[in-house]
C-alpha cells in the first residue's frame, strides 16, 4: 500500500484535524476536542510497547539470545523490531505529552498523528500559529512534526516542516526538507531530553515567525535597477563574468578560428 499506514481489524492508524489525506482512510478530529488523549486514541499510538527477552531455536530448544531483545505489542505480542540492552522504550504517550506542553500557549494544535510500517513508526504533526502569505501570493504553513519508531531504526525526533504529513511519502518529503532536526537517542535519559526538545522547538518557532516577517518585508521592496546591478556585482563581478564568457567562446568557436580576451 502506498500510504503505509498500520491497518488493524480494518482500521487505519490516522487521525486528522480538517481534511483527510489523499487516501482518505482514519479518523477525523472532532472540533474542541484537539487533546492528546483524543488524538492518540482516534491514531491508535495509545497502544503500549513492551520489550521481551529474544529467544531462538537450537536443537528443537529455545535458547535465549545474549544481550537482545524484541519490541512487541503489549496486547497482541506482535514483533516490532529487535534492540540491544540500552535501548529504552520511549511510549507514544510520551510525546504527546511534550505536545501538550506546546498547546498550552494557544498556538499549538494537532493536525495529523499516525503509524506507519505496522505500527514500527509513528508520526505527530502539530500546527504552530497562523499560516504566513509572502507577498500576498505564496502561503507558507507553519508544522512542527515528532516522529518516533519502536523497531530501533532511529530515535525520537523533532523538526519543524512546512509538508502536511499524512502517509509514508509526506513523512519522507519533510524529513528532507532543509533545517535542523533534533534527535533523542532511546535511552534512559530519553524522557528528559523531550522535555529539552520541546523548550528548544519553541524558541525556534518563534524565530521561525519573525524570519517569516523579515520575508513578508523584503518581499515587498521594489528592487530598482540600481540594487539589481549591485546584487548582480555582488554574486557575480564583473571581472568573473568576463572570464566565464571568454572560456565560453573559445569552447564554442569553430576550428581554426580564435577569440581574443
Amino acid at each position: 500500500m502506498a500510504h503505509n499506514l498500520e491497518i488493524t481489524n480494518g482500521k487505519a492508524s490516522f487521525a486528522y484535524a480538517g481534511r483527510p489525506g489523499w487516501h482518505g482512510l482514519g479518523q477525523a478530529i472532532p472540533p474542541g476536542m484537539e487533546d492528546s488523549e483524543t488524538v492518540s486514541e482516534l491514531a491508535g499510538l495509545n497502544r503500549t510497547v513492551a520489550l521481551v527477552p529474544l529467544y531462538t531455536m537450537v536443537g528443537g530448544e529455545p535458547v535465549a539470545v545474549p544481550e537482545k531483545f524484541a519490541t512487541v505489542y503489549a496486547d497482541t505480542g506482535f514483533v516490532l523490531g529487535v534492540v540491544g540492552t540500552r535501548y529504552t522504550v520511549v511510549q507514544n504517550v510520551t510525546a504527546f505529552k511534550a505536545i501538550d506542553r506546546w498547546l498550552a500557549d494557544g498556538r499549538v494544535r494537532y493536525e495529523t498523528a499516525g503509524a506507519l510500517d505496522e505500527g514500527r513508526k509513528v508520526f505527530i504533526l502539530v500546527r504552530i500559529g497562523e499560516d504566513f502569505t509572502i507577498a500576498g501570493t505564496d502561503p507558507v504553513t507553519p508544522y512542527a512534526l515528532v516522529t518516533n519508531s519502536h523497531d530501533g531504526s532511529s530515535g525520537l525526533g523533532v523538526k519543524l516542516v512546512s509538508t502536511r504529513v499524512v502517509c509514508q511519502n509526506t513523512l519522507n518529503v519533510s524529513l528532507r526538507e532543509k533545517g535542523e532536526r533534533i534527535g533523542i537517542r532511546h535511552t534512559a535519559s530519553a524522557e528528559a531530553n523531550i522535555e529539552s526538545a520541546a523548550q528548544a522547538l519553541g524558541l525556534v518557532s518563534r524565530q521561525q515567525a519573525e524570519m517569516m516577517q523579515r520575508f513578508e518585508q523584503l518581499a515587498q521592496m521594489n528592487a530598482g535597477q540600481t540594487l539589481v546591478e549591485q546584487v548582480v556585482e555582488l554574486v557575480a563581478p564583473t571581472r568573473q563574468r568576463s572570464k566565464s564568457a571568454s572560456r565560453s567562446a573559445s569552447a564554442t568557436a569553430p576550428s581554426g578560428v580564435t577569440t581574443a580576451s
